[in-house]
This record gives C-alpha cells, structure tokens and sequence, in this order.
C-alpha cells in the first residue's frame, strides 16, 4: 500500500514540475518578446529623430508629401539634386526617408554615440536601463559607439537587431542591448509571474511533504502501529515479534473503542465452538502481557470480567 502512495506521489509531481518548468519558460519567452518589440520601437524611434534633426539641416525637397503612393523621388541639397527610383510603389514618406538616408549619409552621416544616446533614452520610457550600442555601418565599414569594437557583449539576457536604412542598401545600424536576469523578470506580466510563484511554493511543499493517508491495512494505538496484513506490530519503528493469535487478541483491544475485551467475546472469537477453554482465555491474556511487558507504557490490566489494554 505504502509503495503506491509513493508512486502516486511521484507521478504527480512528475507531471507538475515540468508543467512549472514550461508555463516558467512561457512567461519567461512571451518577457523576451516583450523587450525585444520595445528594443525595436526604441530603435526605430530613435531613428526617426536622428533622421529628423540631420535631414532638417542638410536637405530640402521638391515632393509636395502628400501621403500617396509614388515610384520615385527628388532629393536637394546644396550640391545638388538627385532622382531616386523604385520598383514598386511605396509611401511617399518613406520613400523620402529612404532617399534622404542615402543622401545624409554622404554629407552629414549617424553618429553612433547620438543614436544610442537617444536610443537609451527611449527604452526609459520601458522602463529599461541597460547597457547598449550601436553599430553603424556605411559601405561596409563600420562605426561602434563609445569606440567599442565588439559587436557582442555577453551578460545574461542579449538582444540584437539591426536595420538598413536608406534606397540603396549601403547604410546600416545595429543595436544590441545587454541586461540582468531580472530586468526580464520584471518584466513578465505580474499576474502570471505572482501565479507561478505560488504554484512554485506549493510544489516544494508537496515535494517535501509526507503524503501519509489513512491505511485500513495499519491500525494506530500510542506508538504502537499493527499491520493487519503483515500480522505484524512495531513500537516507534521497531518490529515486535507477536504469535498469530496475540496478535488477533491485540488487534481486537485496540479496534474496540474503549479497548476493553471480556472473556466471553475473547472465548467466541478464538473457540466458539469450544468448551471448558477459561484456561485457554487466561493463558493467552497472559502470553501477550508477557510480550507487552517489555514495552514501557503498554499493559493489560484485569477489570472485574473484563480486560483493558491500557497505555499512558
């Protein structure tokens, strides 16, 4: 019985803890997801302002920007002008912006440190602050902000994205960012994180938990524990040798109530049919004090007609 308890037991927390492991691993990804879409909503924002004030300065253009959809378009600057053509239609914003990327990057390039600068800033309003840099690079050279020349940096969370920016494909940032663990963790949707923890909590208390339930197989009295199916006895552990019948007569004492037997039920419980058998009643009453006396606390005491198994 006790065999099955236990396999029960590890079955059950064979199932849980791997299905914690997941659901952990879950919400840990779905955190990741998380701050790599803010890493890019930081990046393209800081982009579009480092876009702004350089294109501000250095062009000026002969489009209309009326929202529409155009296959090519015209960019000026002090040099100059030049024509720009696509495949395929696109939005004339982005059109410009493709174009102006190609352009700036000639006359007024990224400057790593500034765009990381307003990268950072960005990403605060995500409440992020780590460590991050840009890689910008321009006709396959590149640029690394704070005059760093790894492009990876390892801690325990590294993220990396990276974008071409302008028509012809000849200028292009990368960003990495580099985090503590728990700048994810803190991150994950505290419902689901508050859940988890709980349901952790709960694993380890059933893991180191006994599982112990009701046998009708074990009867308790005090310190003594008797296995009916063993026909067996022990006291604190310790197996004590009982014949068949002391221990029938010692398992009658302890599931009566008031654990108190006379002779007559004793009498119809081992010779009903029999006659003239007080003697038997008496020898077999002694025999188990006999084998009771050597445990301190257990006896049976005699009661007028009946007998009292007795324990302080």
């Amino acid at each position: 019985m006790k065999k099955k308890r236990v396999s029960v037991k590890v079955v059950v927390l064979s199932v849980m803890w791997p299905v914690l492991l997941l659901s952990l691993s879950y919400i840990y990804m779905d955190a990741r997801k998380t701050m790599i879409a803010s890493l890019n909503v930081a990046l393209e924002d800081a982009i579009l302002k480092d876009y702004r004030e350089r294109h501000d300065e250095e062009l000026k253009y002969s489009s209309g920007r009326l929202g529409r959809k155009v296959k090519g378009v015209t960019v000026v600057t002090e040099k100059g002008e030049e024509n720009f053509e696509f495949k395929d239609s696109i939005d004339e914003a982005m059109a410009d912006r493709l174009a102006a990327q190609y352009m700036l990057a000639q006359i007024h390039p990224i400057h790593p440190d500034t765009l990381n600068g307003l990268m950072q800033e960005e990403l605060k309003k995500y409440a992020i602050e780590s460590e991050t840099g840009i890689i910008y690079t321009y006709n396959g050279k590149s640029q690394y902000s704070k005059n760093d020349s790894l492009t990876i940096h390892r801690s325990s969370v590294h993220f990396d994205i990276s974008r071409t920016l302008d028509i012809k494909k000849t200028v292009r940032v990368q960003a990495w960012i580099d985090m503590p663990l728990g700048t994810v963790v803190k991150n994950m949707h505290d419902g689901a994180f508050w859940s988890l923890l709980l349901f952790f909590g709960i694993l380890l208390w059933a893991s180191f938990s006994s599982w112990e339930v009701e046998d009708p197989d074990k009867v308790k009295f005090g310190k003594m524990l008797l296995n009916k199916e063993a026909k067996k006895m022990t006291i604190d552990g310790k197996e004590c040798p009982l014949r068949n019948q002391e221990f029938q007569l010692l398992l009658m004492f302890v599931e009566k109530p008031d654990h108190t037997l006379s002779r007559e039920e004793i009498k119809n419980a081992f010779w009903k049919e029999e006659q003239g058998v007080d003697n038997r009643v008496s020898n077999l009453i002694s025999t188990l004090r006999g084998s009771l006396k050597e445990y301190q606390g257990y006896q049976i005491v005699t009661e007028g007609n009946v007998f009292r198994l007795w324990t302080n």
